[in-house]
């Protein structure tokens, strides 16, 4: 994702018009080669969050940003639903928990309904691959580290529950510099209890669909 490398980390490696089309070039190369399952695209609010972004500006960019990756592809000679194909999104997970539940269904909410107005005819266009990451120096301190622990969990559930499609989970002790191997083995260990000991994986997408606290925060 080159625009947020430019808007969020300033770690770009080629001025802003060179990394758009090296973007545009790679997703037709993915077309010409028929890598239908690669995401040769992955938008990253994850990072404007970080840097300051409230949850509505996380969502709000993350799309805006699909739409101009999207008319890449068109430029390169993609169609609409070979173009959303290739883009997933990798977004921020907060300790908020039914905030963050809600933020995952406004993101494919409006991503269905930007995508139909580009064109887009399929379901698997239409629908938004979403990779969360648990959120980093926003809530994390070094002080009382192994509190992280716990906000790990916290932002796994709201992961689970907010139907994404794969959780990347911090490790408790990274902020104090590179993470242990008992650090690591934690957060690993962490998604093996969600997806194993609690039966969420016998539930389908957001139990809390539809129920009035989420239908609000899905509107606001």
């Amino acid at each position: 994702d080159m625009i947020k490398e430019t808007l969020a980390r300033n770690t770009q490696f080629l001025p802003f018009p060179a990394s758009m089309r090296l973007v545009r070039d790679i997703m037709r190369y993915a077309k010409e080669q028929n890598l239908r399952q690669v995401f040769t695209v992955s938008v990253a609010p994850y990072h404007l969050r970080e840097a300051g972004a409230s949850v509505e500006q996380e969502i709000a960019f993350g799309v805006a940003n699909a739409i101009q990756y999207m008319e890449l592809g068109l430029e390169a000679g993609l169609s609409p639903d070979e173009a959303a194909n290739q883009i997933s999104f990798f977004p921020n997970i907060q300790p908020r928990t039914l905030e963050e539940i809600a933020k995952f269904e406004a993101f494919r909410r409006l991503f269905a309904r930007v995508t139909d107005a580009m064109g887009v005819t399929t379901a698997r266009g239409k629908q938004a691959a979403i990779q969360a990451y648990g959120g980093g120096t926003v809530t994390k301190t070094t002080e009382k580290g192994l509190l992280h622990a716990a906000r790990l969990a916290n932002v796994s559930l709201a992961a689970a529950w907010g139907a994404v499609n794969g959780i990347d989970s911090f490790a408790y002790d990274e902020v104090e510099g590179i993470t242990t191997e008992r650090g690591a083995q934690h957060a690993i260990k962490s998604r093996e209890v969600l997806a194993h000991e609690t039966g969420l994986r016998k539930s389908v997408g957001n139990p809390l669909a539809g129920s009035q606290v989420m239908n609000y925060l899905v509107d606001r």
